[in-house]
């Protein structure tokens, strides 16, 4: 976890999913809803797939790691449900909530979160009607399908990745989670599998999401000597944009050339920021605005225009598959 970047980002890491699938799991949470029930929320692995809250409370993505690694962790999860207390320090450090955990698929977990230790047999009733109205949209079937042609890890699209992109991180301010994408580099480096499954792609991914971006490459760049270092980097543009020593400019949606950036002698003021420079192995680009904050590495060779042109790209392609990206859709009560 400590080379990831859900704790530097303070945010939590989304599953793709096409809208209407999602929806169907936050629908299946929501209807019979017994009072008792607090949170709710459905996982791979450690990424969100829908969750439903109150309006007025929320768990913080530290909180929910917590919960979500308790869940990977756990082989009796395999076999049987969990019931425990577990205390989320970022709600209430004084106290604990009661979890109900089941497993819906290899590495899907549900979690119903009260505040009442006498609520087991009424969530494992909810637990049922959920599985009951899930299956009757074929939503869990679905997910199985997609899962099993899918992988941790998004490839960038073919019209943008031009080989010279590494790696790239995108938080979401608005909904306070992030994905990450590989460049074909990465993936060709790293990658045992072929880049193109064999495996259809499945109905639940849209229309207009390019069938290579579906399809991920394996583990092992994430805990390589080339990923840590990298991600040191990542650290490095975060602390320098909290601190203000980044530069600064006004447009919120369009990165400006980084060359003219770097080329000012004086700061100006703006809502936007970049951090920019280059290492003996990489170029590296962090650019917070208001809305989402994004860090990417590139080959050493790259030019700096083509790197403003990838960045642009890939907040375009973004923001036109938010609703597949990011969970937009919990209900709150």
């Amino acid at each position: 976890m400590q080379n990831t970047p859900c704790f530097m980002l303070s945010s939590i890491e989304s599953l793709p999913l096409k809208y209407s699938l999602r929806e169907h799991f936050a629908t299946a949470m929501t209807e019979k809803k017994p009072q008792s029930l607090l949170f709710g929320f459905v996982s791979h692995k450690l990424r969100i797939l829908n969750l439903i809250r109150p309006k007025k409370f929320s768990l913080h993505p530290s909180d929910l790691h917590l919960l979500f690694n308790m869940a990977v962790s756990s082989s009796s999860l395999h076999t049987s449900e969990l019931w425990s207390p577990v205390c989320f320090p970022r709600f209430n450090n004084k106290g604990f909530l009661f979890v109900y955990i089941s497993m819906l698929l290899p590495d899907v977990f549900m979690y119903l979160v009260t505040t009442k230790q006498d609520c087991f047999y009424e969530l494992f009733e909810h637990r049922n009607s959920i599985i009951h109205y899930l299956n009757s949209k074929n939503a869990i079937a679905d997910l199985q399908q997609f899962l099993d042609c899918s992988d941790d890890y998004l490839l960038l699209p073919e019209k943008i990745d031009t080989l010279l992109t590494k790696w790239i991180c995108f938080k979401s301010k608005t909904y306070v989670q992030h994905i990450s994408f590989l460049g074909k580099h990465i993936a060709q480096k790293y990658s045992s599998k072929s880049l193109q499954s064999s495996n259809p792609l499945p109905s639940n991914i849209p229309a207009n999401f390019e069938s290579n971006s579906a399809h991920a490459s394996t583990a092992p760049f994430f805990g390589s000597k080339e990923q840590k270092r990298i991600f040191k980097m990542f650290r490095y543009c975060k602390k320098q944009l909290s601190e203000d020593s980044a530069f600064n400019f006004n447009q919120n949606d369009v990165l400006p050339s980084l060359t003219s950036i770097t080329n000012q002698n004086t700061k100006h003021s703006g809502s936007s920021k970049v951090c920019y420079f280059n290492t003996a192995f990489d170029q590296i680009v962090a650019w917070s605005t208001t809305d989402f904050e994004i860090y990417g590495s590139f080959k050493i060779e790259s030019d700096p225009e083509q790197i403003t042109s990838i960045l642009n790209s890939i907040v375009k392609y973004i923001r036109r598959n938010y609703e597949f990206l990011f969970v937009s859709n919990s209900p709150t009560y």
